[in-house]
């Protein structure tokens, strides 16, 4: 009994670690249309592989959906993009969950000033939350950033992190090129950001329009010239005057990273150190009061205290698993890919046994089932009528099940 209970356990910790260590890689040719999903809330886009976020990027996509107005894309895994060179996303006014999942080898080489980053721009109602790139090298001219190379009049970026090695000339950021009218909250940067001028580790400039920054730190190096202008650990310049109702709140950055140079967390023009407290003179002629703004600063040794979880807010949590130095981390971080839930069955259950699955439920009426494998090909496609063994080799899976506009998506590992 001892026996076989050990081997349950070693079982079972081999399927979360499977099911963790999935990734999909890129070829850096292949661009698949997704196979599925309204693109509403309830039953968004699901993008299952990296060529079918390389198809997001894609001439043809730009064509037929523009800028993905109103759509909502859910990632269902981890991106290899495999250092292939890699072109943005377009504008985008949709919603993209990156639902806790990460890319990596993410290398761009920008050759105009619209932007570079993950997405070029997010824009409007668009929206990117829930999502980390790993590792990669992008480098471009105006506008560079992790995840979006500039956020314009509405756009959020939420619980979001970088750590790519980013450079640019101007406006270049951890996670943000530049800020203007948008929203980035609850997101952080560790990677190495280079540039001349508007160079900030988590915004490269907050630009005049109505902004928020709010419950980010970074913890990268920020490597600038002062002698062009504005360079600073947590924002490379803010606008001269900055709209009353801007918010800049708890952010945070780790001192001791940049400690040869003294840089503060705001560049100001023409400072090898920048400053701590900004204060924007307002302008008479538009009717904007004078504001001032802050950001503070930590030790390393601080920055990976409990007391940092407490000060940055819920979105954080500590580094048990010693995945990001000791930083904090996003709670999404800390939670291993379970699938994705939409409007949950009450009435069935999914049961892994011996080569395969076990399906039951008490009513079966109108429902279906979709079996893909992990690169997102399917496999079984078929209406239940009762219950059933569905017989799979080993491998991971993503099992699918739909009634009507319900769905209910989870990934599976079968020995």
């Amino acid at each position: 009994m001892k026996t076989k209970l050990l081997l349950l356990v070693f079982v079972l910790v081999a399927s979360i670690y499977a099911v963790q260590s999935a990734t999909s890689k890129w070829d850096g040719i292949t661009r698949t249309v997704w196979a599925g999903g309204e693109g509403t809330q309830e039953d968004p886009v699901l993008i299952e592989s990296a060529a079918n976020l390389a198809y997001m990027a894609s001439d043809a996509a730009r064509e037929g959906f523009g800028t993905y107005l109103n759509l909502h894309f859910k990632l269902t895994t981890d991106i290899d993009l495999n250092d292939h060179l890699w072109t943005p996303i377009n504008i985008f006014i949709g919603n993209f969950d990156g639902n806790g999942h990460k890319i990596m080898g993410l290398k761009m080489i920008g050759t105009d000033d619209e932007g570079t980053g993950l997405f070029r721009q997010v824009n409007g109602t668009g929206m990117v939350k829930n999502l980390g790139v790993e590792s990669g090298n992008i480098d471009g001219l105006k506008f560079v950033g992790g995840i979006a190379g500039a956020v314009n009049e509405g756009g959020t970026i939420d619980k979001c992190y970088n750590k790519a090695t980013i450079s640019g000339t101007q406006m270049v950021g951890g996670i943000v090129g530049q800020l203007s009218g948008g929203t980035v909250s609850n997101s952080y940067n560790k990677g190495t950001i280079t540039g001349n001028a508007s160079v900030g580790g988590v915004v490269g400039r907050y630009f005049w329009q109505q902004c928020s920054l709010s419950n980010s730190y970074n913890a990268g190096v920020i490597v600038g010239n002062p002698a062009i202008g504005y360079v600073g650990s947590v924002v490379g310049t803010f606008a001269d005057a900055l709209k009353p109702a801007s918010v800049v709140s708890n952010n945070y950055y780790d001192f001791d990273v940049n400690y040869d140079s003294s840089l503060l967390g705001i560049g100001v023009e023409g400072s090898a150190t920048g400053v701590d407290v900004f204060n924007s003179p307002g302008s008479t002629e538009d009717g904007v009061p004078p504001k001032t703004v802050s950001v503070t600063q930590r030790s390393t040794a601080q920055m990976k205290s409990t007391d940092m979880i407490t000060d940055l807010g819920s979105a954080y949590e500590s580094d048990s698993k010693n995945i990001n130095g000791g930083y904090p981390v996003l709670t999404w971080e800390n939670l291993p890919p379970t699938g994705l839930v939409y409007n949950k069955f009450v009435d069935f259950q999914i049961t892994k046994v011996n080569n395969g699955i076990s399906i039951s439920a008490d009513d079966f009426e109108h429902i279906t089932l979709s079996v893909y494998s992990i690169t997102g090909v399917e496999i079984i496609t078929k209406s239940l009528k009762n219950a059933e063994y569905i017989r799979l080799t080993s491998g991971i899976y993503i099992i699918k099940l739909t009634r009507g506009s319900q769905k209910f998506v989870q990934k599976i590992q079968v020995f």
